[in-house]
C-alpha cells in the first residue's frame, strides 16, 4: 500500500489525470457513435477498457492503446470471467458448498482456466519489465518497485516480495475493479435515461459550480450534493457485488450466537440495500433519501457497496473518484434519453458474483451549450 501511494494510488492530482484522460477518451469515443450510429448506443462494455487503463496507469505509469494486442487479450480474460461468473456465480454465492459437491456444474474449472489465462498475462508483463531492468536503478511505478523489493529480499525468506503475491496484486487491483465500477456507471447512466430530470438536476450543479467548460474535480465533490447522492443510491439500487465471503478465525460472539472458528460466511449486502424497515421505499430510486433539508449529505453505514471495517475495498478512492469524474463529465458534454422507439429501458439484474444489467440501448446527444 506504501509503494501504491506513493505512485499515485490516494493522489487526488495524479488519480484525477489519469481518470480525466479516460474519460474525456471515452467521451470523444461517444461523439464518434453519435455521428455513425445516430447515436444510439448499448452501454454493456463502454467502460472497460477505460477503467483498466485508470487501474493499470496507477499500477504502471502507462496505458493501453484500444488496439493494443495486450488489451485485447485482458479484455478476452474479463469477457470469459463475466461469461463463466454469470453460469453458475449466483449459485455458487449463495451455496458454496456446492463448489465441492459438483465443480463442473458450477462452471468452477472454466473459472480456474480463466484465472491462469489471467496469471500468464501478469507473467508476461512482469518478464518484460524484468528484462528491461530499469526497476534496479530507478523505480517509477508500482510495479518496478515490487520487482526491486522481490531483488532485495532474502530469497530463503522472501516474506511478501514474490512474483505470485505480484501477480495476485495485479489481478485483485485490476479484475475487481473493471467489473464492479464500470458495472456501476452503466447502472447510473440507465438512471438518467429512466430519470431526465434528475440528470438535469445534476447537469445544473455541475455548471453552477464547475461552468461548461471547466472539467469537474473531486476537490469541490462537496458542493455537488445532489450528485454525491445520486451516485450514493446509485451504489445502494445496484448492488454490484450482492454477496461477499467472510472466514471467522477464532471462535466469535454474535448477539445470542456462538460462531466456531473456521466457520465460512457469507455478508448479505443486498439485504442490507434492500432493508424496508430502514430505507422506507428501497426498491425506489431515490437520491434525496441522502439530503437532509439544509441539501448536505447524510451519510449512512447502511451503504456498503466497499464492505467495511479492516476487509474493505482499498480501491474505494479511486473507485469513487472514478465514477464521480465519469458521471459529472459525460454530463458536461451528452444528454442520455431513452431510445428512439421511448421503451423504459430494462433494469432487470444477471445474477452472478458480479451481477450486471441485460444489455440495453439509448439516445445520446451533444449537450447544448445555449440552453
Amino acid at each position: 500500500m506504501k509503494q501504491l501511494h506513493e505512485y499515485g494510488y490516494g493522489n487526488r492530482e495524479q488519480t484525477e489525470s489519469f481518470i480525466n484522460r479516460e474519460v474525456q477518451e471515452t467521451c470523444d469515443y461517444i461523439d464518434t457513435l453519435i455521428d455513425t450510429q445516430d447515436g444510439v448506443i448499448v452501454p454493456e462494455f463502454l467502460f472497460n477498457v477505460a477503467n483498466v487503463n485508470v487501474v493499470w496507469g496507477l499500477a504502471s505509469g502507462t496505458r493501453f492503446n484500444h488496439k493494443d494486442p495486450k488489451m485485447l487479450k485482458l479484455m478476452d480474460c474479463v469477457m470469459d470471467l463475466i461469461r463463466y461468473s454469470e453460469l453458475a456465480g449466483g449459485i455458487q454465492s449463495a451455496y458454496p458448498f456446492m463448489l465441492d459437491w459438483c465443480p463442473g456444474l458450477l462452471q468452477f474449472p472454466k473459472v480456474q482456466e480463466v484465472n491462469r489465462k489471467f496469471q500468464a498475462f501478469f507473467r508476461e508483463i512482469i518478464q518484460e519489465y524484468r528484462q528491461a531492468g530499469a526497476f534496479r536503478f530507478s523505480p517509477k511505478n508500482f510495479i518496478e518497485i515490487f520487482l526491486q523489493r522481490i531483488d532485495i529480499a532474502n530469497k530463503d525468506n522472501p516474506g511478501i516480495f514474490t512474483d505470485e503475491n505480484l501477480i495476485a496484486v495485479l489481478y485483485d487491483f485490476l479484475a475487481g475493479s473493471i467489473l464492479t465500477t464500470a458495472e456501476t456507471l452503466i447502472y447510473a447512466v440507465l438512471q438518467f435515461a429512466l430519470h431526465p430530470e434528475m440528470q438535469e438536476r445534476m447537469r445544473n450543479e455541475i455548471d453552477t459550480v464547475f461552468g461548461k467548460s471547466r472539467l469537474s474535480s473531486v476537490s469541490e465533490k462537496q458542493r455537488t450534493p445532489f450528485c454525491t447522492a445520486f451516485i450514493l443510491e446509485v451504489l445502494r439500487l445496484s448492488t454490484v457485488v450482492p454477496l461477499a465471503p467472510r472466514k471467522v478465525y477464532k471462535d466469535t460472539s454474535f448477539g445470542d450466537y456462538i460462531i466456531p472458528k473456521d466457520t465460512n460466511l457469507l455478508i448479505n449486502y443486498y439485504s442490507i440495500h434492500m432493508d424496508k424497515e430502514f430505507w422506507g421505499d428501497p426498491e425506489n430510486f431515490r437520491p434525496d433519501r441522502f439530503l437532509n433539508e439544509e441539501s448536505s449529505i447524510i451519510n449512512s453505514d447502511h451503504i456498503m457497496s466497499f464492505s467495511a471495517g479492516k476487509r474493505s475495498c482499498f480501491g474505494e478512492p479511486i473507485a469513487q473518484a472514478n465514477i464521480y469524474l465519469f458521471l459529472t463529465q459525460l454530463l458536461q458534454r451528452f444528454t442520455f434519453r431513452r431510445d428512439a422507439d421511448n421503451t423504459p429501458p430494462s433494469a432487470e439484474f444477471k445474477p452472478g458474483l458480479i451481477v450486471r444489467l441485460q444489455p440495453f440501448s439509448l439516445l445520446v446527444k451533444r449537450r447544448d451549450y445555449n440552453k
